[in-house]
């Protein structure tokens, strides 16, 4: 357990760091369209893809049912959104495909999110948390705001004969979901009896970051200026980063609820 977590902990540290040095390349980069653009993004699945593998490693050691599920949602969840980068590549570099969208990598996309939001439900337990009717109220807030931000103001979709089902669904399906997982990450934040513990705010810039990139990806894609390795993509990143730094924390923290939990 000790050597596969050192391991990744360094495989990551590394591997993110060549990252963001060629992130910074690709912006001086006069083509946009080169296939290193491409191996940018499959780098970044690879992000998610060695988390949500620890992730699930993680459910190995002794701890609660509710916190096993939650670490084998969170894994399976940032693992689909690897596999979903990786589908992405194969439309960019075998398909000739700049910006697959809607393809057959949206749907894992979409597993991703829906299992996100299932984990925070298990995180809640985990913490004994009580929703009430302010964190509620917050919540839907939250996500009226940034459904609003994302699709009316900066998405602004317009449809044709053309456009296919499947393409709409997906178009008011990603915001939704995008302010759902941030609502659940905010009252996540305020939980109270444990809020000191080290992992909650790194979850939740892992998912604030998350957001912001499908943010500006939404908007790039609706006004053709996206390109792969674009700003959007350093945030998608990010957010890799941080809920690696989450997973690596989550084993501290239930072991601190645990003894908590014991007295």
């Amino acid at each position: 357990m000790k050597i596969i977590r050192v391991g990744a902990k360094a495989f990551i540290t590394l591997f993110s760091i060549g990252l963001l040095v060629l992130w910074v390349y690709l912006q001086i980069l006069p083509v946009k369209t080169a296939q290193i653009n491409f191996f940018f993004n499959i780098g970044v699945g690879f992000v998610y893809l060695i988390t949500g593998l620890v992730a699930l490693n993680y459910t190995s050691i002794d701890v609660k049912k509710s916190m096993k599920i939650f670490l084998a949602l969170f894994g399976t969840g940032l693992i689909s959104w690897g596999v979903a980068s990786f589908i992405w590549g194969y439309y960019n570099l075998i398909l000739h495909m700049d910006i697959p969208y809607p393809s057959f990598a949206d749907y894992f996309f979409i597993f991703y999110s829906l299992l996100m939001g299932a984990s925070f439900w298990f995180y809640f337990d985990i913490f004994k948390t009580k929703i009430t009717k302010t964190s509620l109220r917050d919540s839907l807030i939250i996500v009226s705001a940034i459904y609003f931000l994302i699709f009316f103001v900066l998405y602004k979709p317009t449809y044709e004969l053309t456009t296919s089902p499947i393409e709409i669904i997906f178009n008011y399906l990603y915001p939704l979901l995008d302010a759902t997982i941030l609502s659940l990450a905010v009252i996540a934040l305020r939980i109270e009896e444990y809020k000191n513990t080290s992992n909650t705010l790194t979850l939740v810039i892992a998912v604030l970051s998350q957001v912001i990139g499908d943010i500006v990806f939404s908007f790039q894609a609706s006004t053709s200026s996206y390109w792969n390795g674009d700003i959007s993509d350093l945030f998608f990143l990010i957010s890799g980063i941080f809920y690696f730094i989450s997973v690596l924390r989550v084993r501290n923290d239930f072991r601190y609820i645990l003894k908590k939990d014991s007295k």
